[in-house]
């Protein structure tokens, strides 16, 4: 499954939690900034903690889903919209193919983080997804992600959690 970037907004790219050891070589950790809602969206819909997801600052992006999905948004107050209708945060919400995931103006923090069920599944580089743009290094073909990228999904687990807090 591929999700297609219709609007990449400010600043999104590729993150887990990040590759520590490669310090000494001048690569930092990189990874997400609010590692706390990086793994609690991953927990949601039933990746493992370490999994990658989408990391987006101060304006989230606007994606296109080609398949089925189970997501999760956390992090800053920034109003979910699925296909225009505002939708939960902190919690498993399916997307159905072709239904276009969009956010509101942010209220308070600065980036949210979107989970997607089997994870972003991006090459793994020095152990990790992350991105680190300046060394052109992980994520999307080491960058921020951009109008028309398509971004590939790995295979879920199918245990997310539901809105009722259980697994389904």
């Amino acid at each position: 499954m591929a999700i297609k970037v219709l609007n990449p907004g400010l600043l999104t790219s590729v993150q887990d939690l990040g590759r520590p050891g490669y310090f000494h070589l001048g690569i930092p950790v990189s990874g997400a900034m609010d590692r706390y809602a990086m793994r609690a969206a991953n927990l949601l819909v039933g990746n493992e903690e370490s999994a990658a997801g989408l990391e987006a600052v101060f304006v989230g992006p606007q994606l296109a889903f080609a398949e089925d999905a189970m997501i999760a948004v956390t992090g800053a107050d920034m109003p979910v919209k699925i296909d225009g209708e505002i939708q939960p945060g902190w919690t498993a919400l399916p997307v159905k193919a072709g239904q276009v995931l969009s956010f509101d103006f942010l209220t308070a923090g600065a980036r949210i983080y979107i989970a997607v069920a089997g994870g972003i599944d991006v090459p793994v580089a020095l152990g990790s997804r992350s991105t680190y743009p300046i060394g052109a290094l992980g994520g999307f073909k080491g960058r921020a992600i951009a109008r028309d990228d398509e971004l590939p999904v790995g295979r879920p687990s199918g245990r997310a959690i539901s809105g009722r807090g259980v697994p389904d």
